[in-house]
């Protein structure tokens, strides 16, 4: 009865597999990283934020425990009142840039501080200088703008807008290990598929060990470059 191969796929076989390909793994990696730093470095489009934050001012409702709770739900509200088009129209207006109301909303985020009665806007550009500008312009109407809803629950600025020193992304060093690591794994997977997939018995140990039978004996191949005479065949 024919013994079928078997295929064993164990931990000891992933390990030679990394081994016996360590260095071709390696090279593909730094490659990989090398394009990585590249793209990230002198393609991808740099993004600089510059964020300022706000507080509802629970003074000018009390200070016990339900009116801060009360706050913290206003923030909420004063979002709303902000994440509108009307405000990304005035925002583009009084900047003076020559951007569109849409143009200024895709670039803003607003964020609620969890637990507290403070909310941030950031402004996202492809430029520091930008990116400060708009948010000191945001910094200005946004309370402005909630206070003729609010009333006394007024909204105030408590950290200006810096400007940004270095983009905010792309992160090089974060790109670069992604890539390696990519590189890395998909270049394993490639090496481990092939070693697989290969079928032939290299050497007497690997044909006992897939059939589980002893090697009785085995013909050695006595074909050498001298054995062929000039002009002769190897038979």
């Amino acid at each position: 009865m024919e013994q079928e191969k078997q295929t064993e796929i164990s931990f000891e076989t992933i390990i030679d597999i990394l081994l016996k390909h360590l260095i071709a793994i390696l090279a593909v990696s730094i490659i990989a990283a090398a394009l990585g730093f590249a793209y990230s470095k002198y393609v991808a489009t740099p993004t600089y934020k510059s964020t300022t934050k706000y507080s509802v001012n629970v003074e000018a409702i009390g200070e016990t425990y339900s009116d801060y709770t009360y706050a913290m739900k206003v923030v909420s509200g004063c979002i709303e009142y902000l994440n509108v088009s009307d405000f990304y129209n005035e925002v583009a207006q009084a900047s003076g840039m020559n951007m569109t109301g849409a143009q200024i909303g895709s670039m803003l985020s607003f964020n609620t501080v969890s637990d507290t009665n403070f909310f941030t806007i950031t402004v996202a550009a492809s430029d520091a200088n930008t990116s400060k500008a708009i948010s000191d312009v945001v910094a200005d109407l946004a309370p402005k703008r909630i206070n003729e809803f609010k009333g006394k629950n007024y909204v105030m600025l408590i950290q200006k807008a810096n400007l940004p020193s270095s983009p905010s992304s792309p992160n090089v060093g974060l790109n670069c290990f992604i890539c390696f690591v990519i590189g890395a794994f998909l270049t394993y997977i490639i090496f481990f598929i092939k070693e697989i997939a290969d079928d032939r018995v290299k050497d007497v140990n690997e044909l006992s060990d897939r059939y589980r039978y002893p090697v009785l004996g085995a013909v050695p191949n006595f074909s050498t470059t001298s054995d062929i005479g000039k002009g002769g065949k190897q038979q």
